[in-house]
């Protein structure tokens, strides 16, 4: 007689893990900007990967089975109105070698700070130990993984320009996507304060 070890891990379908990105949304008046920079990035230097992303933002990602969701965005959503809505600034162009980012600079704040030591804390306290990247230089994004071919021309061309902005940060919005997939859909905003 054989004798069948029960798994410890069901085998089911029904459990799935997904990624969550979770950013701050410009004001429309600035995302009309970074727009207007991508097509005109895309007018001088041809297609890049990210022409096609909504200006955003990113504060954290991390991959979480969709059985946790409501339980640590509800977490999330109580941490966070322990935080007022504040000002964000933009101010001029930087880039990022590697990678070869061209973006919108995002002035470091206390309350960024504040944002980024919450995310740590609160993903570690709800057992997101691994598969976790919180931001810690924050910044828009107007190209990213430009040819090495073009980027210093691009930068050339952006870096010297100056920019500034800012406008209020009242919510969050939590992104989520499949892995290997790059389709990403709205879940829910996470408003700051009570």
């Amino acid at each position: 007689m054989k004798i069948i070890q029960p798994s410890l891990f069901p085998q089911t379908t029904d459990v799935k893990l997904f990624g969550f990105l979770i950013v701050i949304t410009p004001s429309p008046e600035i995302v009309t900007y970074v727009n207007r920079l991508k097509s005109e990035f895309y007018q001088t230097y041809g297609k890049y990967r990210s022409m096609d992303s909504k200006p955003h933002i990113s504060t954290c990602q991390f991959l979480m089975f969709d059985e946790r969701q409501n339980n640590v965005l509800r977490s999330l959503q109580k941490s966070l109105s322990g935080i007022s809505p504040f000002r964000l600034k933009l101010n001029g162009f930087g880039h990022f070698h590697g990678s070869n980012v061209i973006y919108l600079r995002v002035e470091q704040s206390e309350e960024l700070e504040s944002l980024k030591k919450l995310f740590v804390y609160s993903l570690q306290r709800l057992w997101i130990e691994k598969n976790k990247i919180v931001v810690k230089n924050h910044h828009l994004t107007v190209a990213k993984d430009i040819h090495p071919g073009i980027f210093n021309s691009a930068c050339d061309n952006y870096l010297p320009r100056s920019y500034q902005n800012s406008f209020m940060v009242d919510k969050l919005t939590v992104l989520r996507y499949a892995p290997y997939e790059v389709k990403y859909s709205k879940i829910m905003d996470l408003k700051l304060g009570k």
